[in-house]
């Protein structure tokens, strides 16, 4: 196997992500594992990605500094690999490991045989956290032209979807032209080529899994969405606790609220007793 990250031997603490303040001073961000009761307000299915993955790194916050619109506000600040690297946080923190278990499905008809690969969340945070610390690139285009380019952030993603662009070339060039630090209009080579820049200096946004099926033994190229993994991963929490939640209320008539505030210890103690069937 050969994913486009290093790997870490063994485990390590998530670090924070910062970005810069806006008295240019750098902000450190943490954030707290998923399952506080307000946490099952989020609504998984209907709200958009975007606007969820704010919304998750803003009620998350470990400190709680400020209130909730100046947390959404920071959140929207990162760049979109900071984001992903604050969602790497929250997991890790969520079901305390330090490795994310990705499935694949071998692309090849004959075979289709599902595949799992592991990730270190340690690592993915360290590639978000370099994104942070450089959160524009220049881009040489030829030996006597180069642009000045920023990473992609939240705002901007948030930006784009809100408008409304006639063609796909369209949004393309609109998108990329936003990110330009200095310049103007570009030509279609340059935007090509600032274009595959971006995805090979930002490669948590296009990530990208090479390795070989185990069934077939053949080597594909796999490309995950790794905010949506991440995403998906802590909606499976969202639901255990409800689940948890439902069975204790069942059992004991506690209310959802009563059972949310426990601390995550001391529902699973309640939980093995009933697993067990003690009285």
């Amino acid at each position: 196997m050969r994913p486009h990250i290093p790997h870490d031997e063994g485990s390590r603490s998530p670090a924070d992500l910062r970005l810069p303040g806006s008295d240019g001073s750098a902000v450190a961000l943490t954030w707290r594992a998923f399952g506080d009761r307000a946490d099952l307000d989020l609504d998984f299915r209907s709200e958009a990605r975007t606007r969820l993955v704010t919304e998750l790194l803003a009620r998350c916050r470990h400190d709680r500094q400020g209130d909730i619109s100046t947390r959404r506000d920071e959140a929207r600040r990162l760049t979109l690999s900071g984001r992903i690297g604050g969602l790497a946080v929250i997991l890790a923190r969520t079901i305390a490991s330090s490795d994310l278990v990705v499935e694949l499905t071998c692309p090849r008809e004959e075979c289709q045989s599902t595949l799992q690969v592991s990730l270190s969340l340690a690592s993915l945070l360290d590639m978000s956290q370099q994104a942070e610390r450089e959160r524009s690139i220049t881009i040489q285009i030829s030996d006597v032209e180069s642009v000045r380019v920023r990473r992609p952030t939240g705002d901007d993603q948030h930006t784009w979807q809100s408008e409304h662009y006639q063609t796909i070339e369209t949004a393309e060039r609109a998108m990329v032209e936003s990110l330009l630090v200095d310049g103007g209009p570009l030509s279609p080579a340059t935007l090509t080529a600032i274009d595959s820049a971006l995805e090979a200096a930002d490669p948590l946004t296009c990530f990208r899994i090479t390795t070989v099926c185990p069934a077939c033994a053949e080597e594909s190229d796999y490309a995950v969405d790794l905010e949506a993994v991440l995403i998906a991963r802590l909606y499976r929490a969202q639901r255990g606790l409800l689940h948890d939640i439902h069975r204790l209320a069942i059992r004991y008539g506690w209310s959802e609220d009563a059972i949310a505030s426990l601390p995550s210890w001391r529902r699973r103690a309640y939980l093995d007793f009933l697993d067990r069937g003690e009285a």
